[in-house]
């Protein structure tokens, strides 16, 4: 098995901002009577670690997923 080079994949810990250009994420928030959009991309997600804490540019997951299903991650002895 040879490194994937996923080079735009990290685990950000307890830093709430994502390295590079990313997309937002917005949750509607009650506020009094009226309802707004409030940008929620800047969060700590550690309390979540391999369960969500990951982040990876499409390219990157991209290589990871070929490389998962042509047998190149996990011997297949071990499926």
């Amino acid at each position: 098995m040879q490194p994937l080079n996923l080079y735009n994949t990290y685990l950000p810990g307890s830093d709430i901002r994502i390295v590079g250009t990313h997309a937002h994420g917005y949750q509607a928030v009650q506020l009094g009577d009226k309802t707004e959009l409030v940008d929620v991309t800047e969060g700590s997600q550690s309390f979540t670690w391999a369960a969500g804490e990951i982040i990876s540019r499409t390219n990157d997951l991209n290589v990871f997923m070929t490389a998962l299903f042509s047998g190149n991650v996990v011997p297949k002895a071990e499926f």
